[in-house]
């Protein structure tokens, strides 16, 4: 069974080259309500990134990108919709496999190349939208 990612984007590995390549991607109306059934919010009114990709020194596949998202989240306490932002930064790294001696990149950025590319493209919308779900608070309206 496979399963449809709600926002997709495909890029093809093999469209890659020595200079990185830009994309700006964008969720439609349908796919933000698909993501907010999802993530069990309310709603998403905006979902949107700029991506660099492209390989590094050592022929790692490397993701920067700038994400802006707006959704609404329910209070646990009051069930209430909560308003939340986001605009980060962020870096993926792909490598082939794991090596232990990489240096100066965080444990949590390094992901293994072959489970995230199917028939040699790679879904750079669910990376987005991985990197969206870090930031949706999993107990909102409780303080810390």
């Amino acid at each position: 069974m496979v399963i449809k990612n709600e926002f997709s984007r495909l890029l093809a590995l093999d469209q890659l080259h020595q200079k990185p390549m830009e994309r700006t991607i964008k969720a439609n109306s349908d796919e933000m309500n698909l993501l907010a059934k999802r993530f069990d919010l309310f709603k998403i009114s905006k979902l949107e990134a700029k991506l660099s990709v492209g390989y590094t020194a050592q022929r790692d596949l490397e993701i920067k990108g700038h994400l802006v998202a707006d959704f609404q989240q329910k209070n646990v306490k009051t069930l209430q919709p909560i308003a939340k932002a986001v605009n980060k930064e962020f870096v993926v790294t792909f490598v082939k496999e794991r090596d232990h001696t990489i240096d100066n990149i965080e444990e949590d950025s390094l992901e293994l190349l072959n489970n995230w590319v199917i028939d040699g493209e790679l879904d750079i919308g669910e990376i987005v939208v991985q990197e969206f779900s870090d930031e949706v608070d999993l107990y909102p309206g409780i303080e810390d």
